[in-house]
């Protein structure tokens, strides 16, 4: 009898589970890995080209995926239903990058053997970006440079009569200490001449804190072919 009991409990505890949660499923057709950004949280530690995740269901969800190589960069808002799972596909048409719905499916439907249809667990929410916490060399906890020491180094930069002198800080800074993408793309924009701006920007690649932002400090570059460079610099790291 207690067996029968546990059985029905645990069958009442999954169906309630099946109708308050959803899946949402992304899918690289070509194998790029990604982030995935749900509400601002990561869904994934590391870059991976297939990541399912968990959500409550008929709530509207913000999602980013930014690839590792920042080839492409996705931002949409969708409604996961309960029991279903979505399915997305990025596809790489000619170096055009797209995120394409593929299918909608019942979640849990009994029909693989009695197996979870969820074969990923994602795991804890790490990164809120709320809490400006940033994820590098495999720690979740580090963070970039404060807002005073940022405003500090970037007085300390212009100051500086000669661009020499100028870099000579500025990569000085970026060697010593963790810097964020918008702050990077931030000291970038103090150079005048693309050479100076390359050169840092490429020396503060490496303390950076969100590498998955990079593409941020792009807009820091006025020509493509710099733009071109750098990607290239980033590709073969």
């Amino acid at each position: 009898m207690k067996i029968f009991t546990i059985i029905g409990a645990i069958l009442i505890g999954f169906a309630s589970f099946a109708a308050h949660t959803g899946e949402l499923r992304i899918l690289s057709q070509s194998g790029e890995r990604f982030y995935v950004v749900m509400d601002g949280a990561y869904q994934n530690y590391y870059p991976q080209s297939n990541v399912n995740m968990q959500a409550y269901a008929n709530n509207m969800f913000n999602l980013k995926i930014v690839s590792a190589n920042n080839q492409f960069h996705f931002n949409r808002n969708i409604v996961v239903q309960p029991n279903r799972r979505l399915t997305y596909r990025i596809i790489n048409n000619f170096g055009n990058y797209v995120l394409q719905f593929q299918s909608e499916t019942p979640l849990f439907n009994g029909t693989n053997g009695g197996q979870n249809t969820c074969a990923y667990n994602p795991p804890p929410r790490p990164y809120e970006v709320s809490q400006g916490q940033y994820y590098n060399n495999n720690n979740w906890n580090a963070h970039p440079m404060s807002s005073a020491d940022f405003d500090n180094l970037k007085r300390a930069i212009q100051r500086e009569s000669f661009s020499d002198d100028q870099l000579r800080i500025a990569k000085r800074a970026a060697k010593d200490r963790r810097l964020s993408a918008r702050q990077i793309r931030d000291i970038t924009r103090l150079f005048t001449f693309s050479s100076e701006q390359l050169a840092f920007a490429k020396t503060a690649y490496r303390n950076c804190v969100d590498k998955h932002n990079y593409y941020i400090v792009m807009e820091a570059f006025t020509f493509s072919s710099d733009k071109d460079e750098l990607e290239a610099f980033i590709d073969a790291q």
